[in-house]
Protein backbone atom coordinates (compact mmCIF):
# COMPACT_ATOMS: atom_id res chain seq x y z
CA UNK A 1 0.00 0.00 0.00
CA UNK A 2 1.28 3.51 -0.77
CA UNK A 3 -0.40 5.09 2.43
CA UNK A 4 1.69 4.72 5.32
CA UNK A 5 0.91 1.11 7.39
CA UNK A 6 2.51 -1.66 9.53
CA UNK A 7 2.61 -4.70 7.47
CA UNK A 8 3.16 -8.43 9.01
CA UNK A 9 3.80 -10.72 6.55
CA UNK A 10 2.36 -14.07 6.84
CA UNK A 11 2.09 -17.74 5.15
CA UNK A 12 -1.43 -17.55 3.37
CA UNK A 13 -3.13 -16.00 0.82
CA UNK A 14 -5.08 -13.80 2.91
CA UNK A 15 -4.71 -10.59 4.24
CA UNK A 16 -6.35 -8.20 7.13
CA UNK A 17 -6.48 -4.80 7.39
CA UNK A 18 -8.02 -3.19 10.08
CA UNK A 19 -8.26 0.33 10.43
CA UNK A 20 -8.03 2.67 13.97
CA UNK A 21 -10.30 4.81 15.91
CA UNK A 22 -9.85 8.63 15.74
CA UNK A 23 -6.55 9.34 17.38
CA UNK A 24 -4.44 7.24 17.50
CA UNK A 25 -2.42 6.13 14.46
CA UNK A 26 -1.39 2.49 12.74
CA UNK A 27 0.31 1.44 15.89
CA UNK A 28 -2.64 1.31 17.78
CA UNK A 29 -4.52 -1.98 16.47
CA UNK A 30 -0.69 -3.31 15.52
CA UNK A 31 -0.46 -5.66 18.44
CA UNK A 32 -3.72 -7.62 18.33
CA UNK A 33 -2.25 -9.58 15.26
CA UNK A 34 -0.03 -12.08 17.97
CA UNK A 35 -3.06 -12.58 19.95
CA UNK A 36 -5.43 -13.26 16.93
CA UNK A 37 -3.00 -15.09 14.68
CA UNK A 38 -0.35 -16.37 16.94
CA UNK A 39 0.65 -18.70 14.09
CA UNK A 40 1.32 -15.68 11.58
CA UNK A 41 -1.05 -17.27 9.18
CA UNK A 42 -2.43 -13.91 7.81
CA UNK A 43 -0.78 -10.80 6.09
CA UNK A 44 -1.80 -7.65 8.25
CA UNK A 45 -1.94 -4.40 7.21
CA UNK A 46 -2.42 -1.33 9.63
CA UNK A 47 -2.62 1.73 7.60
CA UNK A 48 -2.40 5.20 8.73
CA UNK A 49 -5.24 7.50 8.50
CA UNK A 50 -4.50 10.71 6.49
CA UNK A 51 -6.04 13.37 8.80
CA UNK A 52 -4.00 15.07 11.08
CA UNK A 53 -5.16 14.95 14.92
CA UNK A 54 -2.68 17.20 17.30
CA UNK A 55 -2.87 16.35 20.81
CA UNK A 56 -0.18 19.03 21.77
CA UNK A 57 3.54 18.27 23.22
CA UNK A 58 4.49 17.87 19.88
CA UNK A 59 2.42 14.59 19.64
CA UNK A 60 -0.21 13.76 16.74
CA UNK A 61 -2.44 11.19 15.97
CA UNK A 62 -4.47 10.38 12.81
CA UNK A 63 -8.49 10.33 11.95
CA UNK A 64 -9.52 9.21 8.39
CA UNK A 65 -12.22 12.33 8.88
CA UNK A 66 -12.34 14.68 11.73
CA UNK A 67 -14.86 15.05 14.24
CA UNK A 68 -15.91 18.24 15.88
CA UNK A 69 -15.12 18.55 19.02
CA UNK A 70 -16.92 21.07 20.67
CA UNK A 71 -20.40 19.10 19.89
CA UNK A 72 -18.87 15.96 21.34
CA UNK A 73 -17.98 17.18 24.89
CA UNK A 74 -21.84 18.83 24.52
CA UNK A 75 -23.01 15.69 23.69
CA UNK A 76 -20.74 13.88 26.53
CA UNK A 77 -22.17 17.01 29.23
CA UNK A 78 -25.52 16.11 28.07
CA UNK A 79 -25.65 12.77 28.46
CA UNK A 80 -26.44 11.89 24.82
CA UNK A 81 -24.88 10.80 21.72
CA UNK A 82 -24.43 12.03 18.52
CA UNK A 83 -26.24 10.66 15.21
CA UNK A 84 -23.91 9.72 12.00
CA UNK A 85 -26.33 8.54 9.93
CA UNK A 86 -27.14 11.52 8.22
CA UNK A 87 -22.92 12.45 8.30
CA UNK A 88 -21.31 12.28 5.40
CA UNK A 89 -18.39 14.39 5.92
CA UNK A 90 -16.50 15.51 2.83
CA UNK A 91 -12.65 14.21 4.34
CA UNK A 92 -14.43 10.79 4.85
CA UNK A 93 -15.36 10.24 0.91
CA UNK A 94 -11.91 11.21 0.07
CA UNK A 95 -10.05 8.43 2.94
CA UNK A 96 -12.87 6.08 0.95
CA UNK A 97 -11.68 6.74 -2.39
CA UNK A 98 -8.24 6.70 -2.00
CA UNK A 99 -8.25 4.14 0.42
CA UNK A 100 -10.69 1.70 -1.88
CA UNK A 101 -7.89 2.28 -5.09
CA UNK A 102 -4.88 0.88 -2.59
CA UNK A 103 -7.11 -2.51 -1.18
CA UNK A 104 -7.77 -3.22 -4.96
CA UNK A 105 -4.24 -3.64 -5.15
CA UNK A 106 -3.98 -5.42 -2.11
CA UNK A 107 -6.78 -8.13 -3.43
CA UNK A 108 -5.06 -8.60 -6.44
CA UNK A 109 -1.22 -9.13 -4.51
CA UNK A 110 -3.28 -11.57 -1.73
CA UNK A 111 -6.26 -13.06 -3.66
CA UNK A 112 -8.35 -12.70 0.07
CA UNK A 113 -9.16 -9.96 2.14
CA UNK A 114 -10.77 -9.43 5.26
CA UNK A 115 -11.74 -5.29 6.41
CA UNK A 116 -11.51 -4.21 9.67
CA UNK A 117 -11.11 -1.60 12.25
CA UNK A 118 -12.15 -0.01 15.55
CA UNK A 119 -14.54 2.92 16.00
CA UNK A 120 -14.25 5.21 13.11
CA UNK A 121 -12.20 2.86 11.21
CA UNK A 122 -15.05 0.25 11.49
CA UNK A 123 -17.48 3.05 9.47
CA UNK A 124 -14.48 2.87 7.44
CA UNK A 125 -14.46 -0.62 7.02
CA UNK A 126 -18.26 -1.38 6.67
CA UNK A 127 -18.54 1.32 3.44
CA UNK A 128 -15.47 -0.47 1.83
CA UNK A 129 -16.97 -3.86 2.47
CA UNK A 130 -19.77 -2.79 0.58
CA UNK A 131 -17.96 -1.36 -2.39
CA UNK A 132 -15.01 -4.81 -2.38
CA UNK A 133 -16.91 -7.38 -1.17
CA UNK A 134 -14.10 -8.90 0.56
CA UNK A 135 -13.94 -11.93 2.42
CA UNK A 136 -15.10 -10.62 5.86
CA UNK A 137 -15.71 -7.58 7.30
CA UNK A 138 -14.74 -6.90 10.91
CA UNK A 139 -16.85 -3.83 13.41
CA UNK A 140 -15.34 -2.93 16.31
CA UNK A 141 -17.36 -0.44 17.99
CA UNK A 142 -18.22 1.68 15.03
CA UNK A 143 -21.85 2.88 13.86
CA UNK A 144 -23.78 3.87 11.41
CA UNK A 145 -22.42 6.36 9.46
CA UNK A 146 -23.55 7.64 5.70
CA UNK A 147 -26.54 5.58 6.10
CA UNK A 148 -27.64 6.93 2.40
CA UNK A 149 -24.12 6.23 0.72
CA UNK A 150 -23.69 3.02 2.24
CA UNK A 151 -27.56 1.59 1.42
CA UNK A 152 -26.86 2.90 -2.54
CA UNK A 153 -23.17 0.95 -2.39
CA UNK A 154 -23.24 -2.21 -4.90
CA UNK A 155 -22.96 -4.76 -2.08
CA UNK A 156 -22.28 -7.20 -4.83
CA UNK A 157 -21.99 -10.60 -2.56
CA UNK A 158 -23.13 -11.57 0.79
CA UNK A 159 -19.98 -11.07 2.96
CA UNK A 160 -19.95 -12.59 6.74
CA UNK A 161 -19.24 -9.82 9.57
CA UNK A 162 -18.40 -9.82 12.88
CA UNK A 163 -19.85 -7.03 15.20
CA UNK A 164 -19.13 -6.04 18.77
CA UNK A 165 -19.93 -2.86 20.69
CA UNK A 166 -20.39 -1.76 24.66
CA UNK A 167 -23.77 -1.14 25.90
CA UNK A 168 -22.50 1.95 28.48
CA UNK A 169 -20.44 2.93 25.51
CA UNK A 170 -19.83 6.76 25.83
CA UNK A 171 -19.17 8.05 22.37
CA UNK A 172 -21.03 5.36 19.85
CA UNK A 173 -24.24 4.18 21.10
CA UNK A 174 -25.52 0.66 21.26
CA UNK A 175 -28.95 1.75 19.31
CA UNK A 176 -26.90 3.21 16.14
CA UNK A 177 -24.46 0.31 16.13
CA UNK A 178 -27.43 -2.12 15.86
CA UNK A 179 -29.21 0.06 13.25
CA UNK A 180 -25.76 -0.68 11.05
CA UNK A 181 -26.06 -4.31 12.15
CA UNK A 182 -29.21 -3.95 10.58
CA UNK A 183 -28.98 -2.43 7.30
CA UNK A 184 -25.93 -5.00 6.49
CA UNK A 185 -28.35 -7.67 7.21
CA UNK A 186 -31.26 -6.35 5.18
CA UNK A 187 -28.37 -6.21 2.24
CA UNK A 188 -28.16 -10.46 3.24
CA UNK A 189 -24.76 -10.45 4.89
CA UNK A 190 -24.99 -12.91 7.86
CA UNK A 191 -22.99 -11.37 10.75
CA UNK A 192 -21.87 -12.57 14.34
CA UNK A 193 -23.03 -10.24 17.01
CA UNK A 194 -21.06 -9.66 20.14
CA UNK A 195 -22.11 -7.37 23.17
CA UNK A 196 -20.34 -6.46 25.93
CA UNK A 197 -20.72 -5.10 29.35
CA UNK A 198 -18.32 -1.81 28.39
CA UNK A 199 -17.84 1.53 26.78
CA UNK A 200 -15.65 2.25 23.90
CA UNK A 201 -13.19 -0.79 24.12
CA UNK A 202 -11.87 -4.18 22.82
CA UNK A 203 -12.21 -6.07 25.86
CA UNK A 204 -10.46 -9.76 25.64
CA UNK A 205 -14.19 -11.63 25.41
CA UNK A 206 -14.36 -9.86 21.87
CA UNK A 207 -10.81 -10.38 21.32
CA UNK A 208 -11.46 -14.40 22.02
CA UNK A 209 -14.83 -14.71 19.63
CA UNK A 210 -13.37 -13.03 17.26
CA UNK A 211 -10.48 -15.33 16.69
CA UNK A 212 -12.94 -17.92 16.65
CA UNK A 213 -14.53 -15.97 13.62
CA UNK A 214 -11.16 -15.47 11.90
CA UNK A 215 -10.48 -19.23 12.45
CA UNK A 216 -12.70 -19.95 9.52
CA UNK A 217 -10.65 -18.42 7.02
CA UNK A 218 -7.65 -19.86 7.40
Amino acid sequence: MKMQHVHYPGSSDTAVVLFHGYGADMNDLAPLHRYLDPEGKFHWYFPNGPVPVPFGNMWEGRAWFPIDMAELERAMRENRHRTFADKRPPEFLTSLASVEVELKELQQRHGRLILGGFSQGAMLASHLAARLSPAALIILSGTLLDRAGLDAAPFERSVPFFQSHGDNDPLLSLAQAKDLNQLLKEKGWEGVWAPFRGGHEIPPQVLQTLMTFLARFV
